[in-house]
């Protein structure tokens, strides 16, 4: 069966043309390999946007964790306030407006909100600086509306692969996700068991 035409490697390193039938004298160097493209070495890997949204979850894990300190003491109020506001529909409605259009409700949606307009803000100007810098990928600033973790994991692999360094920030990120995970689990855990504490003792109470 014969060998169908076409450019195959020569023993000098180039590439031969085959005709079908015979080596002709016809060469060409060979394909170069494809390597990553690698900025230049010393190249600064972060900046201080990727440092800033690896933090901020600090300020809305704090917030989130003050938030739930105050719906405890509301809901132990509520609680109770229980006897007093049942025996009214007009009292059980006013306490339950009173709740849920309290400041704190508000002042946490505006923390929410401004927490991720301000990370996709930065996501865009690290990534634009790190254009500047000379890097030939990174990740688009758009995934930051999947949240920080989301940017700061791609960007630190994308930068990791052009210059072998750069997963600090990462790291950095992961922990204060990991640190506020727990300390919510523990303060929530606590939550629930002063609520139905002062549940059970209501319920004492009206036996």
């Amino acid at each position: 069966m014969s060998v169908p035409a076409g450019w195959y490697p020569d023993p000098n390193g180039s590439i031969r043309w085959w005709d079908g039938y015979r080596w002709t004298e016809t060469v060409q160097p060979s394909a170069p390999t494809a390597v990553p493209a690698r900025v230049p070495e010393g190249t600064a890997t972060s900046t201080v946007w990727i440092w800033v949204i690896a933090l901020l979850p600090l300020i809305g894990g704090t917030a989130t964790i003050a938030y739930v300190a105050w719906v405890q003491e509301t809901m132990l109020r509520m609680v109770s306030a229980m006897p007093y506001v049942a025996s009214s529909p007009d009292r059980l409605f006013a306490q339950q407006m009173t709740f849920a259009f309290s400041p704190w409700v508000v002042v946490m949606t505006l923390v929410s909100w401004g927490l991720i307009g301000v990370t996709i803000w930065f996501a865009y100007l690290d990534r634009r600086q790190l254009l500047r810098l000379g890097y030939h990928k990174t990740f688009h600033w758009a995934w930051a509306f999947l949240g920080s973790l989301v940017y700061v994991i791609g960007r630190g692999v994308i930068v990791r692969r052009q210059t072998g360094r750069g997963l600090a920030p990462m790291w950095t990120a992961i922990a204060v996700q990991a640190v506020l995970l727990i300390a919510m689990i523990g303060w929530m855990i606590h939550f629930m068991s002063v609520f139905f504490t002062a549940i059970v003792q209501m319920a004492d109470a009206f036996s």
